[in-house]
């Protein structure tokens, strides 16, 4: 028994000994080489020039410029322009919208050592918000290369971030009243440079010949116990320099390196030959030779070859065969690839484009030059309680603008210009718009200015207001406001906290019309323009009864 024992532990000893030197390593390293686009657009379009549409003004209450968005934008394979390239690539980017932004909580309960059971509260404000940011990209006729949008699916917004919450409702309230538009902005910066770099890495995937680095390995045996192990790492990093000359940007210099890498492939081959696949003892040192001779086959494009010597690793050797299979994957992929690029091979020079220039009065399909068209409309203004008729002249398909000097001229009886400013106007309207002169802090603070309202509903009894921006320094957020009439303005802006309890403040608006502050009471109403609009409608046209279900018949 005891020479059995001893007998065992000089077996367990050898076993030991030869994996120790069945150890091994390897040496990872890059290569580039080209990528050509999903799409092969005509040779001749060499340049771009790039625009950025901001209707809404997102780019730079977001803390950026045009310019510095459009520069965002590089390409490997064509030349920049600041206008008239070949391919014009647009962006624009639409309005940032919240929805269903609230206050949420979960209640939990745990019960005590002594059985009594404890409830816990905690609350956070969450909801979803949309940022659409479009690319269109058009050819010197204005036929659309690409298109592409991101931004329009809801995504959520929560404060505190991450899954941090308050114990309190009142200080959550409270501090994000206090953050929330900053909150807003922080979150407008960060989308929109991450949207506008999502829409240029699709463009470039689909038109631009791109550089990419793939990872390999060159495996050798090491340990102390290892044979040659010395040997093997110093064939591997000799080969591994020899493949770091190689260049996405040049022509893959193949018989160079079937020369300089011979002796190295030669070495692989021998210790493949002396190590067979099928002996547990050795198919560690076959898989480093075949794998690292496939490899180097990968490299100087024959994947033929490098499947060849991966798939008889797959067959043949049980270790590793993972990343047999990844390679000979790898290789198979290269195969199909390779005769869809210039001369079969994934390295060679780009086009010169640092001359290029654009084509001669290019419009992108679109009229040249623009005239734009301009329409005549009946209107009024009002002065110091009087109403003059006019006409105004406007361009066609246009917003009214009123900040510094207003986009559209107004003409008297006399046929005479009239300036249209909150200092010399109470109010004016034309093509079924009508705007009226309040006073309102658009800066922020107590001190308001006069500033142009339009009238989105007017009635005897309220009206409902949109603020207007009216000056070049113009501040504060696109809001709304309810104005009873003889009253003051009442601000339906989101950062309002009279508007905690929607519900019950809304229903306070309407005080002494019973039957509708009943109805915005129970929910009927809900926070957005067209329930709004609907309320005022209905307590302008005095529907305040109680429905008698509601009011009893004192039985």
């Amino acid at each position: 028994m005891k020479r059995f024992t001893l007998l065992l532990a000089f077996l367990c000893l050898n076993v030991t000994v030869f994996l120790s030197a069945q150890r091994i390593g390897d040496l990872r390293f890059a290569v580039p080489h080209q990528v050509m686009p999903a799409q092969e657009l005509p040779a001749a379009f060499t340049t771009y020039s790039t625009r950025v549409s901001d209707p809404y003004r997102m780019v730079s209450r977001a803390g950026y410029t045009k310019l510095g968005l459009k520069s965002e934008l590089t390409m490997r394979n064509f030349r920049e322009l600041a206008s008239g390239g070949h391919l014009l690539v647009s962006y624009k980017v639409d309005r940032f919208r919240t929805n269903d932004v609230k206050t949420r909580s979960k209640t939990t309960e745990s019960k005590k050592k002594d059985g009594t059971v404890e409830k816990k509260t905690v609350y956070w404000v969450e909801g979803t918000y949309t940022f659409p940011v479009v690319m269109e990209v058009l050819d010197p006729d204005g036929g659309i290369i690409f298109e592409s949008v991101v931004g329009v699916d809801d995504a959520v917004i929560r404060y505190p971030s991450g899954s941090r919450t308050y114990s309190s409702r009142s200080a959550l309230t409270k501090e994000w009243y206090e953050k929330r538009s900053k909150t807003y902005l922080d979150l407008q910066k960060k989308q929109l440079l991450a949207y506008v770099n999502s829409l240029n890495a699709q463009l470039r995937d689909q038109i631009d010949v791109q550089e990419k680095k793939d990872y390999y390995y060159f495996e050798y045996p090491k340990g102390k116990k290892a044979e040659n192990a010395e040997l093997w790492l110093e064939n591997a990093t000799a080969a591994m320099a020899v493949l770091d000359t190689i260049d996405s940007n040049a022509e893959l210099p193949k018989a160079y390196l079937a020369t300089a890498l011979e002796p190295y492939l030669a070495f692989w081959r021998e210790q493949m030959a002396a190590y067979p696949a099928d002996n547990k003892k050795t198919q560690r040192y076959h898989h480093c030779a075949a794998y690292n001779l496939a490899t180097a086959q990968m490299l100087m494009e024959t994947p033929g070859v490098a499947m060849d010597f991966s798939k008889r690793l797959v067959d043949n050797v049980k270790w590793n065969k993972s990343r047999s299979r990844s390679l000979s994957r790898a290789a198979e992929t290269l195969s199909k690839e390779l005769p869809a690029y210039p001369n079969q091979t994934r390295h060679f020079a780009l086009r010169d484009v640092s001359q290029a220039t654009g084509p001669a009065g290019v419009t992108y399909g679109m009229p040249e030059p623009f005239k734009p068209v301009f329409d005549t409309l009946t209107a009024y203004i009002t002065t110091g309680g009087q109403t003059k008729a006019g006409t105004v002249i406007i361009q066609e398909n246009i917003d009214v603008k009123l900040m510094g000097k207003p986009n559209f001229t107004f003409i008297d009886g006399n046929q005479q210009e009239v300036a249209i400013t909150v200092n010399t106007v109470d109010g004016f309207g034309f093509g079924g718009l009508h705007y009226i002169v309040e006073k309102y802090a658009d800066k922020g603070g107590l001190q308001g200015r006069p500033n142009f309202m339009r009238v989105l509903l007017d009635g005897p009894r309220m009206q409902y207001l949109e603020y207007i921006p009216s000056y070049p320094d113009a501040g504060g957020l696109e809001v709304e406001f309810l104005k009873p009439k003889d009253g003051d303005l009442i601000s339906l802006s989101v950062t309002n906290a009279h508007w905690l309890n929607w519900k019950k403040a809304f229903a306070k608006v309407f005080e002494g019309c019973a039957g509708l502050e009943q109805r915005v009471a129970a929910g009927e109403f809900r926070r957005n323009i067209d329930d709004i609009a609907a309320a005022v409608t209905e307590y302008n046209e005095g529907n305040c009864e109680v429905p008698e279900s509601e009011a009893g018949d004192g039985k």
